[in-house]
């Protein structure tokens, strides 16, 4: 709670903590196509159209040259799926450390808190010991 400079009675609930909640940020993402094979894909269709209609329309020179292009995309592809999936694991690590370490700073601000309020009941003790005695 934050108390109004101007008015001390005026109270106002402030929420610190309100979007700290562990994933608030992170939503699921879908892994991304590689944009460069995605383009040649209509090239690719109608490459494997002819080649498995066995048609002698493609020549053994279109195969030896396009056949090691499909290999090469795909294992790019490949490669471009595994750095996203690095990048979505160091994500959730990330999330995982924050989370660890909000635990540590709540379980440090709880123990602050106790102590302050260990000193409250004391010195409200010693102000009742006080006022029972008349000593002021």
């Amino acid at each position: 709670m934050i108390r109004n400079k101007n008015d001390p009675t005026d109270k106002q609930i402030v929420r610190d903590f309100k979007l700290r909640a562990p994933f608030a940020t992170y939503r699921p993402v879908d892994y991304r196509e590689y944009e460069p094979f995605i383009q040649f894909k209509p090239t690719i269709n109608s490459y494997l159209k002819k080649l498995f209609a066995q048609k002698d329309t493609l020549d053994e020179g279109n195969k030896n040259a396009i056949d090691p292009l499909i290999a090469d995309m795909a294992a790019k592809a490949e490669q471009h799926l595994r750095y996203q999936q690095i990048e979505h694991i160091d994500k959730i690590h990330g999330f995982y450390n924050r989370r660890v370490g909000d635990r540590h700073a709540f379980e440090r601000e709880l123990e602050n808190l106790n102590t302050a309020l260990e000193q409250n009941e004391e010195e409200l003790e010693e102000i009742k010991q006080r006022h029972k005695s008349q000593k002021f």
